[in-house]
């Protein structure tokens, strides 16, 4: 029994040492990371799972793809020509953004979405549904909410990526001006 005891608590120091030489403090939040074998890193002070970079650019490309398939379906649905024009913006925009993250997710060799979600096509299904009024109304919101949130996602990325971090300076001005844009659509419908 002592000795099955002795090498429990062997096994565990070594556990520990090895779990403790591959903790390291995030420089940018002041928080303790652990790496894990798939790439994720766990902030062991706050106890949640960090996405990685290509998790990252993937769920962005997720996004993006549900913003052109949204845009092309505005561009047939909308009779409001503000709206129009505006989505034929979002689109060639959201495609231009779409390339140069597939592009640098190839030179880093992640593995990235190729799709929008089932949950966008779900919610472009229904919005197909609406009348003209109802759904130019419901994509503008969609839209300015979907803009907000990538905005934020995007102001608080956390990368050491020097590719990744250049790449997201150089999308944040076209976020905010497609919202300038979407929230001026709005206003002009009302």
């Amino acid at each position: 029994m002592k000795k099955k005891t002795w090498q429990l608590t062997i096994v565990a120091t070594a556990l520990s040492v090895l779990a403790a030489c591959n903790t390291a403090t995030d420089t940018e939040t002041g928080t303790d990371t652990t790496s894990r074998t798939d790439h994720t890193r766990v902030d062991t002070t706050n106890n949640i799972l960090v996405k990685t970079d290509a998790e990252w650019v993937s769920e962005v490309l997720e996004n993006n793809y549900a913003e052109i398939k949204m845009a092309q379906q505005a561009q047939e649905k909308a009779t409001n020509a503000e709206v129009k024009s505006l989505a034929q913006t979002l689109e060639k925009d959201h495609k231009a953004l779409v390339n140069e993250a597939k592009d640098l997710a190839t030179r880093k060799n992640w593995t990235v979405a190729t799709q929008e979600t089932e949950d966008a096509r779900e919610k472009m299904a229904d919005m197909a549904k609406d009348d003209m009024k109802e759904y130019e109304r419901e994509w503008l919101e969609m839209m300015e909410d979907k803009h907000e949130k990538s905005i934020r996602k995007f102001e608080n990325a956390n990368s050491d990526d020097a590719d990744l971090k250049t790449w997201i300076s150089n999308t944040l001005p076209k976020l905010r001006a497609h919202l300038d844009r979407i929230n001026e659509a709005q206003k002009n419908r009302k």
